[in-house]
């Protein structure tokens, strides 16, 4: 060992556990003194969540990828001083807050945690939850000050290249126009994300307007799309659609949408898409945006007895592919229920052909079988990979099944480029009628494919949990014309090598 640089010995002891590194204390003053080395802590994230346990692992790192903690009242406070996180010295890259009651109290000791981290120097993302208790006992009176003292920090923490806001204070509450806002914000943040009830619309347009030159990915509502909460105001869409350096879009359908068009570097996009909603702009953004290279369409699983009466879904598709000239290579799409299938996937069946640079299609869907019988070389000539997501729903499709279906064999026939990924899952596979479905003693039964009992190797490692991503082709081996469409998934099959039975 005295043969090995100290830079050697610390990488080999950034591999060891937490215990082992507090054991090589023991050994030597060599390790001992390595154990504390940079390079031994700073890939590792320390959850503090109190108790002593912690106060040797913050006594000894110097650092860490991330650190996670909660603010509650029914949590003890810090075993030792160097598990309190308002003035410890580990300094972490990241750092996850969990604030259960968003009162002054917990707020103020969120803003020391954070301002701590930025003292230390290495603070590059802080992600946040906020929850309101109180909202039980008064659900229309928002926690205005200590959100103010968390949304003030956060805007005023310099060298911040990821705020992630997400939190749930109450349905029915608004934020008041002004807070959180300290001034002028020096830029330097690429990632932001904010999925929050109420919808903190003016803070958000602060930061994305403080930060506009930096910024590469913004993720805004996906909560507000569940919710039937959208965002109302389109002073978001202008500021988005002049962002020089946003690459990744994903929001619901916001106010003034369309204008996104204009934001040249604009290359990946993810829309949710709830029954109700401003759907003028999403059709001019996907009719325009010639720039998008990646587009994902979610729409998500509505209120129970909410009845879908309008095509919006085909309507999206029927615009995206209405020039003849869209530039979407990877398509994907997400639903999590059959509410909008029955318009959406014969709409983007009969269309494929007019998406010409479509190399990629991602499907979750309750049955993908009709657009599936569609893609030929006619109609997706440029298609190589089709992706086949499990949708967690009762009358979901068996992947054993359709990896031994005729559908399959027939589709890789027509289309010998092709290259089929299946998320391998047959957990609650069921088979019968409609009205069967809810019979309890039918409802674990196998499919006829899973009753072959065979490709056991593909199922999950214990019993209710989902397999591997199976890759299927039908190109002879080692002559594949687009090889790093096998970089996708491990597991690979060829046709030849799957009886078709059904």
């Amino acid at each position: 060992m005295d043969l090995l640089t100290d830079n050697l010995l610390a990488m080999a002891m950034s591999y060891l556990e937490v215990e082992d590194l507090l054991a090589c204390r023991l050994v030597c003053k060599r390790l001992a003194r390595l154990a504390q080395h940079p390079d031994v802590w700073q890939d590792r994230s320390i959850e503090v969540h109190g108790g002593r346990e912690m106060c040797p692992v913050l006594r000894l790192a110097p650092c860490a990828l991330e650190i996670s903690t909660y603010v509650s009242s029914l949590r003890s406070g810090p075993a030792c001083r160097h598990a309190d996180l308002r003035t410890t010295s580990c300094a972490a890259k990241g750092l996850t807050i969990n604030v259960e009651n968003c009162v002054p109290e917990h707020a103020a000791k969120a803003v020391q945690i954070i301002n701590r981290q930025a003292a230390l120097g290495r603070l590059r993302g802080v992600s946040l939850w906020l929850a309101d208790v109180s909202a039980i006992l008064d659900p229309l009176v928002l926690p205005e000050e200590g959100v103010d003292q968390i949304f003030g920090t956060l805007a005023t923490t310099p060298g911040l290249g990821m705020i992630i806001l997400r939190g749930n204070l109450g349905q029915g509450k608004r934020f008041p126009p002004g807070i959180g806002q300290r001034g002028t914000i020096t830029p330097s943040l690429e990632i932001f994300h904010c999925d929050m009830v109420p919808w903190p619309d003016s803070f958000c347009d602060y930061l994305l307007a403080g930060h506009a030159a930096t910024l590469v990915g913004v993720h805004l509502g996906y909560i507000p799309a569940r919710t039937s909460a959208p965002l109302a105001s389109t002073s978001t869409a202008r500021l988005l659609a002049g962002m020089p350096n946003l690459h990744k879009l994903c929001c619901p359908l916001i106010p003034g949408l369309g204008e996104v068009a204009a934001c040249e570097s604009l290359r990946e996009l993810e829309l949710a898409v709830p029954t109700e909603s401003n759907s003028h702009g999403a059709l001019e953004l996907l009719r325009r945006a010639l720039q998008i290279r990646r587009l994902h369409l979610y729409f998500p699983r509505r209120p129970d007895g909410e009845v879908d009466d309008h095509e919006l879904g085909a309507e999206l598709i029927g615009e995206l592919a209405s020039s003849g000239r869209s530039q979407v290579q990877t398509l994907s799409i997400d639903v999590e229920d059959s509410y909008s299938q029955s318009l959406l996937v014969p709409h983007l069946a009969a269309r494929l052909s007019s998406l010409p640079a479509l190399r990629r299609l991602e499907l979750r869907l309750l049955d993908p079988a009709p657009l599936v019988d569609a893609i030929s070389p006619q109609t997706a000539p440029y298609l190589r990979s089709l992706h086949l997501l499990d949708n967690e729903c009762p009358r979901r499709m068996c992947s054993h099944k359709f990896l031994h279906s005729r559908r399959l064999g027939a589709l890789l026939s027509r289309n010998p480029l092709l290259h089929v990924e299946v998320q391998y899952a047959t957990t609650d596979c069921l088979e019968g009628d409609e009205e069967d479905l809810y019979d309890e003693e039918d409802l674990y039964e196998k499919c006829n494919a899973c009753q072959l009992d065979c490709h056991k190797e593909l199922e999950g490692p214990a019993e209710g949990e989902d397999g591997e991503i199976v890759g299927v082709f039908a190109h002879p081996g080692g002559e594949c014309p687009s090889p790093e469409d096998h970089d996708a998934c491990g597991i690979w099959i060829h046709i030849n090598d799957v009886q078709p039975v059904f």
